[in-house]
């Protein structure tokens, strides 16, 4: 069926439509409970963060929802309130961690470019625009120095995956050791 379907479309649509699916990473049922419990370990100084928010309604969110309603509940708001919890823990004194968790990872190329987003000036350029919010769902951050002090003060940064490729990881981990994020 998939051939048949693909000799409908033009052949560069096609060759790019070959790449996408061979590029695709499924998540097992083994590898969704691991992640799932890996969640339900975290504990309270661990603060969860999005890339994007719940409305969003993304891989990671559809894995979460499927997986325990409750928890992705749970874990989608406080990832939309990531920087009221990030402010609390700072307040506090307290060591706190921080947990960005993303569904699939195949190149690192979309965790690179939300973190980009939140430790660039990009969220000021967008700011200054006279044109409608961006469709890309990431949060929008008021404080935004605020919010980058926080994190950075934190004792822990943790990207937790329900799946990731090694080239991925080792590619992330290159350009945030070289970035200083």
């Amino acid at each position: 069926h998939l051939e048949s379907w693909l000799l409908h479309m033009p052949p560069d649509a096609r060759e790019l439509l070959i790449r996408v699916i061979a590029g695709h990473e499924t998540v097992s049922p083994d590898h969704e409970a691991t992640f799932v419990n890996t969640l339900r370990g975290l504990g309270q100084d661990t603060i969860i963060f999005c890339l994007k928010t719940a409305s969003d309604v993304n891989g990671l969110h559809r894995l979460l929802l499927q997986a325990d309603e409750q928890l992705a509940r749970t874990i989608l708001d406080r990832s939309d309130h990531i920087e009221r919890e990030l402010a609390a823990a700072a307040k506090s004194g307290r060591k706190y961690s921080i947990a960005i968790l993303v569904d699939v990872i195949v190149s690192g190329d979309q965790i690179l470019k939300g973190l980009r987003h939140y430790f660039t000036h990009q969220q000021e350029a967008e700011r200054q625009t006279e044109q409608p919010r961006p469709k890309h769902n990431y949060h929008q951050i008021n404080d935004l120095e605020g919010f980058r002090k926080r994190f950075k003060a934190c004792h822990e940064v943790r990207i937790i995956s329900a799946r990731f490729t090694n080239h991925a990881k080792e590619r992330i981990t290159h350009e945030l050791q070289s970035n200083d994020k």
